[in-house]
């Protein structure tokens, strides 16, 4: 057991793998990308993918390893290889390569076990599924909420044409009111300066005081 670092006597810090410490979703990835990987060209193809990224190890290029997010997790390494010349009497070596990319050998070094990926994977899975669980809530609330609105502003543009309309109703028969009090005014005051502007009439005197006005002249004489 690899002993904690100390200082002044205090914990520090524990020496753990790398590996060990990548979250549960990422073991899982690591897990399934690497499960048909068998060849050197395969993994040369992984390390394309966003993520991964491979390196050398040495400078001759026989050891190189395969790394997710920087974290080592595949080793290869180019095994020795001779040249076995070609004679009638021997015939084809057995044991010649038919592919050069078998001098390479892949081990893997992330020390990630089946069971305990396929436990986190269970458990992604499940935060997967809450997760889109509340999204589909929320969804859902979202949806209750704009039929809400849409219901309340359409009640509120109803209620506001009928008070519209009845505004409408009263302000025409306050209008019919003044229009009719104006014609009324207009036609007193009509008759009343026409009766102030006509010519007086001449009183007519009446037969006794024309028989006494008679009388006097009489007496006169």
């Amino acid at each position: 057991m690899i002993r904690p670092k100390q200082i002044s006597s205090k914990l520090v810090e524990f020496v753990t793998l790398t590996t060990d410490a990548m979250s549960a979703t990422d073991k899982a990835k690591v897990l399934a990308d690497m499960s048909h990987i068998q060849t050197i060209l395969e993994a040369k193809k992984l390390a394309l993918e966003p993520n991964y990224a491979l390196h050398n190890i040495d400078h001759s290029g026989r050891v190189k390893v395969l790394l997710y997010r920087g974290i080592e997790i595949l080793m290869m390494y180019k095994r020795m290889t001779s040249s076995v010349p070609l004679s009638e009497s021997h015939g084809t070596p057995s044991f010649r390569l038919n592919n050069l990319d078998d001098v390479w050998m892949l081990v893997n070094i992330a020390n990630i076990k089946a069971t305990t990926s396929l436990k986190a994977m269970f458990q992604s899975i499940e935060l997967l599924k809450t997760q889109l669980a509340e999204k589909e809530r929320a969804a859902a609330a979202q949806v209750i909420l704009a039929d809400a609105q849409t219901l309340g502003i359409e009640y509120l543009e109803g209620r506001i044409k009928t008070l519209l309309e009845e505004h409408t109703t009263e302000v025409e028969k306050l209008q019919a009111k003044l229009a009719k009090a104006k014609a009324t005014a207009s036609s007193l005051r009509y008759n009343s300066t026409a009766k102030s502007t006509s010519p007086k009439k001449p009183v007519a005197k009446s037969a006794k005081a024309t028989v006494k006005k008679s009388a006097t002249r009489k007496r006169s004489k």
